[in-house]
């Protein structure tokens, strides 16, 4: 039995998070677009959450403007990535067919993220951290900041 989801949500409000929806008015077919980096026109990384889908459901997902990434070439038997907790990743099918990435999934869970690679959280980056501040002799330094204004840190050890 197929049951058509009333609507998916798609967001990227979260750290490294990164994505536009064109259309989103068939909920087993999503069009998305990767936004540029900040304060640059460059794009590649993309990485959101799915919300609302339906268990057993195929649901397709495009990236209209893959083809007028950064590395356009890197497609090429490419595979997206995705996870239901956030902490194990799997790849899931993926076709580039030149213009767009084309991936789909058949639903386990109502909620799914996306990446191009596995992210590097920052909640991982600051156990990475606090791990190593353990060691004897290291210092946090910060160093600068980057475009969105966060500590650029460095680890310092002797």
């Amino acid at each position: 039995m197929t049951v058509a989801p009333s609507s998916v949500r798609i967001s990227s409000d979260f750290d490294s998070g990164n994505i536009q929806v064109l259309d989103a008015s068939d909920p087993l077919h999503l069009k998305l677009a990767i936004k540029p980096d900040t304060r640059s026109p460059h794009f590649q990384w993309f990485h959101f959450k799915a919300e609302g889908l339906i268990p057993g459901q195929t649901h397709h997902f495009q990236l209209s403007n893959a083809s007028q990434s950064s590395y356009n070439k890197a497609w090429d038997g490419y595979q997206a990535v995705a996870s239901y907790d956030h902490e194990t990743w799997f790849r899931v099918p993926t076709e580039f067919d030149g213009k767009a990435l084309n991936f789909s999934v058949q639903a386990e869970h109502p909620v799914i993220w996306f990446a191009y690679f596995e992210p590097y959280s920052r909640e991982r980056h600051d156990l990475l951290i606090k791990n190593a501040l353990q060691w004897s002799g290291c210092e946090l330094l910060a160093v600068g900041k980057s475009v969105e204004g966060r500590d650029i840190q460095l680890l310092r050890k002797g």
